[in-house]
């Protein structure tokens, strides 16, 4: 299987005007962006993809999914004619531009194209501490990148 070029997305947490404002209109809770990560979602496929969040909104990364009987949604595999697969790198910006992700660190593996029921759901919480000790912090005004390599479905790296 041919590798599939990597995919980008960048995110902005803006700088809130006033301490109230960071909560972003979600309130305390934050909004919920969903970013579905396979080849058929168009806005993978150009460069400059955007979400702006505020601090305690949460990015919602859908891992591909096949339902295993073959029919209805889901169904067909990615390009290739392989199940995609991906390994997702939080990275530099430099890292971004030149699709580096040794310029990162490994943030999630979509790696069960075939999970039952549903697709693997990342939740990411832009917040400015983690409560976990492998939990990543985030700035008001600054730019986080998100870059993957695409993996062949028998495991192998691309």
């Amino acid at each position: 299987m041919a590798a599939a070029p990597l995919l980008l997305l960048l995110l902005l947490v803006p700088v809130p005007l006033l301490p109230l404002l960071a909560q972003g209109p979600g309130g305390a809770l934050g909004n919920r962006h969903a970013v579905y990560w396979n080849s058929s979602n168009q806005h993978l496929r150009r460069e400059g993809y955007t979400v702006q969040v505020n601090v305690n909104d949460y990015l919602d990364i859908y891992c591909p999914h096949y339902n295993s009987s073959g029919v209805g949604p889901g169904a067909g595999p990615g390009p290739g004619g392989g199940a995609e697969q991906y390994v997702l790198y939080m990275v530099s910006r430099a890292g971004y531009r030149t699709c580096n992700a040794s310029q990162g660190f490994k943030r999630w593996e979509c790696n069960r194209p075939h999970a039952p029921h549903s697709p693997i759901k990342f939740s990411e919480k832009f917040q400015r501490y983690s409560a976990f000790s492998l939990g990543y912090e985030f700035h008001a005004g600054h730019e986080y990148y998100y870059i993957c390599e695409c993996r062949a479905a028998g495991g192998g790296g691309a």
